[in-house]
């Protein structure tokens, strides 16, 4: 990192009661905020978090205070804990304007997505973690609409979407896996009663291998909660299986299987919810396809980074069209 990026940084630290920061690191990171690593004078380390996709304080809210809740349950793994200013507030603002918070340093490495090995474990994590999360209620309002929220998406706006890529020419390799998707959201609006019926509380609504800490073949920290919401139960699954299944050359139903006999170890599926499983898996692809549509309309992503997500959504979707969980 150069120095006049570590100039930006270092402002925020002043609002904390911590040693001197000695360096600013770049380590691994998810794509959609920025993740720095600041390495103390007395050798502790702390994340340093700048959230790209808002600046909305109920949004940083309801993800802190569910983080400072968890923290107070015995959890076979571990959660960020987003760390208080010296006047007590979970973030500050950076100089940038957008929010910015400090978290705990967890210990473990994120693992490579095309693990195969780690498939069971991470149903079995997820498993634990609605368990977790099962009963726990924020007096907060959601700060992201739940999942099927996407079946009432205007049909307008599914028709700018296609045209959009139609436009571009910088998407029209994608334009044919856009419009597929575009009429499997259209599709799935006829399962809504049944999708609307499966059991509902508070989730991550983001578990991947992009977003959890392993040691070995035991997966040891659940991070990002920054889309917990209350949405269908049976959703942290088809997250977790969405995300695997679109990793390069791990579409395959002994994993998908594998996985959710690992949360079925910890927690049965009711039968309503294996059924719209596959459903959901794709409903999750959808809301992928789109979070970077709108990434990339406000100038957040390339292009690439949009095709790139809108193929995977439709390989996925594809792959369950014709095969079973």
């Amino acid at each position: 990192m150069d120095s006049r990026e570590q100039n930006d940084y270092l402002p925020i630290f002043t609002h904390y009661s911590l040693p001197r920061v000695s360096a600013i690191e770049v380590r691994d990171s998810g794509m959609n905020n920025t993740t720095r690593y600041a390495v103390l004078e007395d050798g502790s380390v702390r994340v340093l978090r700048v959230y790209e996709n808002h600046r909305d304080a109920a949004k940083l809210r309801t993800e802190h205070k569910l983080l400072l809740r968890l923290r107070d349950r015995e959890l076979p793994f571990a959660v960020p804990c987003p760390i208080r200013t010296a006047s007590g507030s979970t973030w500050v603002e950076a100089p940038s304007g957008k929010p910015a918070a400090l978290f705990t340093y967890l210990e473990g490495a994120r693992p490579a997505g095309e693990r195969r090995d780690l498939a069971a474990e991470y149903g079995r994590t997820v498993g634990r973690l609605v368990q977790a999360l099962e009963g726990l209620e924020l007096a907060e309002p959601p700060a992201y609409p739940a999942y099927d929220e996407l079946l009432d998406t205007p049909p307008m706006e599914l028709e700018a979407v296609a045209a959009a890529f139609h436009r571009s020419p910088a998407l029209a390799d994608a334009a044919e896996d856009a419009d597929y998707l575009l009429r499997k959201l259209t599709s799935l609006r006829n399962k809504a009663d049944e999708i609307r019926g499966l059991p509902r509380q508070l989730i991550h609504g983001d578990v991947s291998y992009a977003n959890v800490l392993a040691e070995g073949n035991t997966i040891t920290a659940v991070l990002d909660f920054e889309f917990a919401t209350r949405d269908l139960r049976a959703m942290e699954l088809a997250v977790c299986l969405a995300e695997q299944l679109s990793v390069p050359g791990a579409l395959s139903a002994n994993m998908a299987r594998e996985m959710i006999a690992g949360y079925e170890s910890v927690l049965p599926l009711e039968e309503a919810e294996r059924r719209m499983l596959p459903f959901l898996v794709q409903l999750r692809k959808l809301d992928v396809f789109l979070h970077f549509w709108r990434r990339h309309e406000a100038g957040l992503d390339p292009a690439e980074v949009l095709i790139e997500q809108t193929k995977r959504s439709a390989r996925v979707s594809r792959y369950l069209d014709r095969s079973s969980l």
